[in-house]
């Protein structure tokens, strides 16, 4: 793809423009007003309030000018009214202003010099400022952000601005530090200012007046309208932003040194903040798509790209931006490599700052890794650097990534440009800021959550095009977090692209339903169910674009069994006279282990299980010998085994590029089924390699306890899924594939619409069923509804619903520890209880050492561990049952044992500050409350004892 930009994009990683005299605002002022400390320093001094205001704003210049995206700044102007130089100017107003609130006595009294641990208020005093306190002040303390606010509010009233136009505004430093403040806070901190004494208030003037001159401001004040929740919530973020940079005393020492222009450029290359992978809209020219494939992928010259790859890419070029595009094709049709071409195109259309990749799971987003580094790294200009961050816990274990941030340098491709993992763009709140971001969906759906500094995750995801895969794979709960992020997202003029191989109409419409909310005219909601299918929602209106299918690559036979191990094995058996590779998938871990050893006892040697209860660096190999034996490489005599059952759980059905002769799976939704087929006959290079029996695929379907005179389902199948989708999913595969194949993907769309349509499934389902299926129907809608009303309690309203910046906090839940804030969020926007993530680890009286660990030496509780000691033991976390955080007072009494069994030199090591231990004994056993848990790594962790 070649394309031109409107305005030439200068490289802004090597160029700065600071145009505003922030040297004068740093030095220009009286003796009282520099008296003033913002922070206490080290040993070369303290740092005067005057000059982390001028950091502060020129910092400012530089982020907007280097960083924030055009899409960002689109928003802005929208939302405020203003030029894009007026926005400029209010943005870096605020930056600057955002500490104003330390000239205030309580602050000040606070600071202490960190050598000799007194207060260093003497600077004022002795500059003739007073320092009693009046008794409210004296009483409260209130923190400095609320003063920010309160002082903020009197000089813009004071200087032709109209107070209830900037309320919101003043809220932008009030909520600096995450959360912007209560009613009863602003309205005592307001009355504090009032009667503020003269000498304070005059500083306050003093700097406001110097800011309002430096940076142009006054030419504004009375044309300020109330700005909406969304502004503000991006203009915190932008703020918080450059309080944090300019905040670093590695890159901003507390004592200046030279002028500032240089003290800035010396500063910001400390941080190494990238520039927005886009700087500006650019017109696409656009060759033919095999050559754009070519291009951005690597492929070789006789590859071609498939028919939804061409028509994705072209519907892309033709679409108005922000838009929401829908691509809805089997498994096998490069969706993937589609989102990507999509994403480049209307990230340059829009002007985007980068672009996130959210899957499903941890092992989906590390499986997609490479390739969306690959791709990032061809897509960023030559000569230029773009930043990529892995957003998830456990970043920190896949080497490709940790590499790459170690490194802090790309691979050698003069094909694009470089990318880089840096150490300012990373952590768990600053990472999303980066221009690519691959992680789990959580870390978009926190988008709609309240939560501490909401705003930071909000000014990153304002300026990228979002790239959400496996859509379908989300309940109603989930859903409800999904919709009102894509409002917010739609808000903001964000572009996404939202990925299905199975997609239900009625989710389409309310994914569709929801992004267009915020628009004037209402969108039709779409109608098609033709598959392959691309879906395009903008302001311009809908499209569904029909693309031609190809061939039917599997014709199943769809047969039932009875839900007995012995059934179970003697299935297996016959299946594999001749060898053959099988996955047996379980609904629940439970089943999964039972399996196992029912099998393992029949086939010793090959049987392998797979679920989420193994220690990571156990699951982590058990998958690689998967892919070495199933995957698109393996073949029978270099690889791929002769005989081989997998049994699992649901981590089979996605992620795990492999490929199984027959499928053996428990009842589920039939757009779940259809996932798991997706891994039988999966890659046709296998063919020849097939046994003679399974040269056609076979599913055989159990978890069926009886049949008459409704059908009943295993009890953690009905724990898990919808009944009224589980009758109707058996009553599609018993009536319409009884006696012919599925064809796949011919079959897949009208299956998967016909189970999720109750109007349908009521019209055939037959009638001894009728009142079962009904009174499941009526749970279900019971169930959504509590749902739906749980999951609202934390969530975001929407963009319209949202009156100001404090309703996107009112109902933030206290966090007692910081390091949970991230999990407990993560169980809000999946409807998962909070789990409890611990390292298991062999201990006795002696000390301790690895469960991986095949060296008998102990480690002393008190020894701090060296890299590679402390990375064996990151890598073998695994999290603890659900039932053993559900209750507070069950998780507060389990994170009091694993605390007082975890080695207190994990304290001083970065890969293991926070962790708690699992205590195993020499069995691999522990006690936890009055459950005994043993660990295997044939079977993972398992409950074999209650007392």
């Amino acid at each position: 793809m070649s394309y031109t930009r409107k305005q030439k994009q200068p490289n802004f990683l090597f160029k700065l423009r600071i145009s505003m005299n922030w040297e004068m605002f740093a030095t220009a002022l009286g003796a009282q007003t520099r008296s003033v400390l913002a922070k206490s320093g080290d040993e070369s001094g303290p740092m005067n309030l005057a000059q982390h205001m001028a950091d502060s704003g020129a910092v400012a210049e530089y982020v907007w000018d280097s960083y924030l995206s055009h899409q960002t700044k689109e928003f802005l102007i929208k939302a405020t009214s203003l030029s894009r130089e007026e926005v400029r100017v209010l943005a870096i107003w605020c930056a600057a202003a955002h500490d104003i609130g330390k000239a205030s006595i309580c602050f000040q009294e606070k600071l202490v010099d960190p050598t000799s641990k007194r207060s260093l208020i003497d600077s004022v005093m002795d500059a003739g400022l007073p320092v009693n306190m009046d008794l409210l002040e004296k009483q409260n303390k209130p923190y400095h952000a609320a003063f920010s606010g309160a002082i903020q509010l009197e000089w813009l009233c004071n200087n032709g601005a109209r107070r209830r136009k900037v309320l919101p505004l003043v809220s932008v430093a009030e909520a600096h530090h995450g959360l912007p403040a209560d009613a009863s806070t602003r309205g005592l901190v307001r009355d504090i200012v009032d009667d503020y004494p003269a000498g304070w208030k005059a500083v306050h003037r003093e700097l406001l007046d110097s800011l309002a001159q430096v940076t142009g401001i006054s030419d504004l004040l009375s044309r300020l309208d109330y700005l909406p929740a969304g502004a503000i919530e991006v203009l915190t973020g932008f703020v918080v932003m450059c309080d944090w940079i300019a905040s670093n005393t590695e890159a901003f020492p507390t004592q200046r040194r030279g002028d500032q222009a240089s003290r800035v450029i010396q500063g910001m290359a400390q941080v190494e903040l990238t520039h927005p992978w886009i700087g500006e809209v650019c017109e696409l020219v656009i060759r033919d798509p095999k050559s754009e494939y070519l291009s951005s992928f690597g492929w070789p010259e006789d590859a071609s790209p498939r028919e939804v790859q061409v028509q994705a890419l072209r519907a892309a070029v033709e679409a108005a931006v922000p838009a929401l595009v829908i691509i809805e094709a089997p498994t096998g049709e490069g969706k993937t490599e589609a989102a990507f071409k999509v994403a480049e195109i209307l990230g340059k259309k829009s002007g985007a700052q980068g672009v996130v990749l959210a899957a499903p799971t941890m092992a989906t987003a590390n499986g997609l890794f490479d390739r969306f580094k690959d791709w990032a790294k061809t897509i960023t200009p030559p000569d230029t650097i773009s930043s990529l961050y892995l957003a998830h816990s456990k970043n920190r274990l896949l080497s490709s990534y940790n590499n790459l941030r170690l490194r802090n340098i790309g691979d050698d491709d003069k094909a694009g440009g470089d990318v880089v993992a840096g150490s300012w763009l990373s952590g768990r709140k600053k990472g999303m800021l980066s221009n690519f971001v691959i992680g789990t969906v959580d870390q978009v759906l926190m988008m709609a959550l309240q939560m501490r500094h909401s705003m930071l995750r909000h000014v990153a995801l304002s300026g990228k095009v979002v790239i959400i895969d496996e859509c379908h794979a989300y309940d109603a709960y989930t859903s409800s977090y999904l919709q009102t992020t894509l409002k917010w997202l739609a808000e903001y003029g964000a572009s996404v692209i939202m990925l299905s191989a199975t997609l239900p109409l009625e989710s389409k419409r309310s994914f569709v339903e929801a992004y267009s909310s915020a628009w004037k005219s209402k969108l039709p909601m779409p109608q098609s169910t033709a598959y392959p299918l691309i879906t395009i929602a903008s302001e311009k209106g809908l499209s569904e674009i029909e693309v031609a299918p190809r061939g039917n690559d599997a014709e199943a036979e769809i047969r039932f069994i009875e839900d007995d191990l012995t059934t179970l094995v003697a299935e297996v058996r016959s299946a594999t006279e001749d060898g053959g590779c099988i996955l047996v998938i379980s609904n629940t871990i439970r089943r999964a282990q039972e399996s196992f050893e029912a099998l393992a006892a029949e086939f010793p040697g090959e049987v392998e299980l797979h679920h989420s209860a193994f220690a990571a660096n156990d699951r982590s190999a058990k998958e690689e010998r998967l892919l070495q034996a199933l995957g698109k490489k393996s073949h029978r005599g270099s690889g791929r085994p002769h005989r081989l059952i997998v049994c699992g759980t649901q981590v089979l059905e996605q992620s795990l590029d492999i490929d199984a002769d027959l499928l053996i799976t428990d009842i589920a939704p039939i757009d779940l089924i259809i996932q798991r087929l997706g891994r039988v006959h999966r890659h046709s290079g296998h063919s020849c390699d097939r046994p003679e029996r399974m040269k056609s695929p076979m599913v055989l379907i159990r978890g069926i306890r009886g049949t008459t005179p409704t059908p009943e389902f295993d009890p953690g199948t009905e724990a898990i899924y919808d009944n009224s989708i589980l009758l109707g999913t058996y009553y599609l595969l018993t009536s319409r594939f009884g006696a012919k194949p599925f064809k796949r993907p011919e079959d897949v769309p009208d299956s998967v619409q016909f189970v999720y349509d109750t109007s349908r499934v009521r019209s055939e389902i037959p009638e001894e069923w009728r009142k079962a299926w009904e009174e499941a129907v009526d749970t279900s809608v019971s169930d959504r509804a509590q749902l739906l009303q749980r999951a609202g309690v934390f969530q975001l309203p929407a963009p319209k619903d949202a009156k100001n910046l404090g309703a996107l906090f009112e109902r933030i839940r206290p966090r007692q520890r910081a390091d949970q804030e991230d999990i407990r969020a993560r169980a809000q926007v999946r409807d998962t209880d909070p789990s409890i993530e611990v390292i298991p680890i062999i201990g006795n009286d002696y000390g301790y050492r690895a469960l991986s660990s095949s060296d008998e030496t102990m480690h002393i509780d008190g020894e701090i561990l060296d890299f590679p000691q402390a990375l064996e033991l990151a890598s073998s976390s695994l999290r603890l049952p659900s039932r053993f955080a559900r209750y507070e007072s069950v998780f507060e009494a389990t994170i009091t044992q694993l605390e007082l069994d975890t080695p207190e030199g994990w304290a001083k090591s970065p890969l293991l500050k926070g962790e708690v231990a699992l205590r195993l004994d020499e069995n691999n056993r522990i006690t936890l409350g009055k459950v005994v848990l043993k660990y295997s790594h044939e079977i993972g962790l398992h409950e074999v004892e209650r007392k």
